[in-house]
């Protein structure tokens, strides 16, 4: 699409999206396609227009990090084609919208998990739990930053991740963990 074109629909759309209506503009653009060309099996050219729409994104955002274009019309543009090649790529392979939403979810609460792990790793020095809170215990460490020998580490679970802690015992390390995992 024309850049400027883009650009001047992009300024008078409106957010939302009508799932149904996009069910039917992408059946009815696998279908043209297939009419389109007819030897292939239905859906594959919108396959192969995928992975062109993700190498166009690519270049977008190579163009932007290299400063040739100063604002996001490009990016913004291709991220539309590559988010409507994915629903695409779902009708052609049977995946509906809640498993995709299911497997976005899953993708989230493993970044989240991800995060939390080094919001809890930034409170550690050398895996002794180490902050300015309840358990500031700057005794706990050797004069060279290593964990003194009667501390052991504590795997501990919380939600769908594993906290390590380095406790005297069992019991501490819990009470560190809901700290932790309280405060994150």
């Amino acid at each position: 699409m024309d850049r400027q074109k883009f650009i001047e629909q992009f300024q008078k759309a409106q957010p939302g999206l009508d799932m149904d209506e996009i069910d039917k503009i992408i059946n009815g653009c696998l279908d043209r396609c297939h009419d389109n060309f007819i030897s292939y099996e239905w859906g594959h050219m919108n396959l192969v227009s995928a992975m062109e729409e993700m190498g166009e994104l690519m270049q977008a955002i190579s163009q932007r990090m290299r400063g040739r274009t100063n604002d996001n019309y490009d990016i913004l543009q291709e991220s539309a084609d590559v988010i409507t090649s994915i629903w695409c790529i779902c009708q052609v392979f049977g995946i509906t919208h809640e498993d995709l939403q299911k497997a976005i979810n899953v993708k989230m609460e493993r970044e989240a998990g991800r995060i939390l792990e080094h919001e809890l790793d930034s409170r550690f020095i050398d895996g002794a739990y180490w902050d300015d809170g309840q358990f500031n215990r700057p005794e706990y460490l050797t004069s060279n930053g290593k964990v003194p020998d009667h501390f052991h580490k504590y795997e501990v679970g919380y939600k769908a991740w594993t906290i390590n802690v380095w406790a005297r015992n069992q019991e501490e390390a819990m009470i560190i963990a809901d700290t932790l995992a309280a405060d994150a």
